[in-house]
């Protein structure tokens, strides 16, 4: 297999698995503002930008975090190339590049999924609409990731796609459990605490993790469960020892 069309395959999986993260991201920066007990101390915006590697970038043409503006960065801005939009749009140029090798359905996932995003009006997005879009994400994230994983050839192409999608997939659960030890809580006053509780609960929510916590453990959410749960557990697809496995 050419270099250049491995390379396309591991970014056009290793892409459309970050567009599902941030989409993600967001649905639970959203809930933790909704639910939040402490205002002046809610950093859930903010956070998202770290746990999403678009920090630095965001603050170097903005002096604060608040919803609208890191969901503009974070979903629509095609300026940042980790935003939804731009993720969705350089998985496609990468799928374009190595048409040839990809599944019909593959193509036909990729492309249906760029083509309804630009019917979205980005301008016109409020809470329902935001919803609506973010549940897409996902939705058209999944489709993806399940054509590709039930008609591409166990072959040289399909191990490069795959270790773009765990690859990624780690990098995100690792930023996500990194961001709420040095970002969420900085002082230990508020660990075991009610803001505690619910940025665990967040964590859970976005891994789609909350059903199986349930499942394996039948207690309350506790933090020495849902860090076994996210890194040791290899029964769950995005804990660190799965990904692991799959790169491997």
């Amino acid at each position: 297999m050419l270099a250049r069309t491995a390379e396309s395959l591991y970014w056009l999986a290793r892409y459309v698995e970050r567009a599902d993260y941030v989409a993600r991201l967001l649905q639970g920066a959203g809930h933790m503002s909704a639910v939040r007990v402490d205002a002046e101390r809610s950093s859930e915006w903010e956070s998202a930008l770290v746990a999403s590697g678009c920090h630095h970038d965001y603050f170097a043409s903005r002096d604060t975090a608040n919803a609208e503006g890191v969901i503009a960065y974070l979903a629509f801005d095609q300026n940042n190339p980790s935003s939804i939009v731009s993720c969705i749009g350089t998985a496609r140029r990468n799928a374009r590049t190595v048409r040839t090798a990809l599944t019909a359905d593959m193509w036909d996932a990729v492309n249906s999924t760029w083509l309804e995003l630009r019917e979205f009006d980005f301008a016109a997005m409020d809470d329902d609409r935001l919803t609506a879009f973010l549940d897409w994400v996902k939705a058209r994230a999944g489709l993806f990731n399940g054509v590709y994983a039930s008609t591409m050839l166990r072959a040289d192409g399909f191990h490069f796609a795959r270790l773009g999608q765990f690859i990624e997939r780690a990098d995100n659960t690792a930023r996500l459990l990194d961001v709420k030890y040095h970002v969420k809580l900085p002082s230990a006053e508020d660990v075991g605490g009610v803001v505690d509780y619910y940025q665990w609960l967040a964590i859970l929510r976005v891994l789609a993790a909350r059903r199986a916590y349930r499942v394996l453990f039948k207690t309350s959410v506790a933090p020495i469960h849902v860090a076994e749960l996210l890194i040791l557990r290899p029964e769950f697809p995005r804990s660190l020892v799965f990904c692991y496995e799959q790169i491997t």
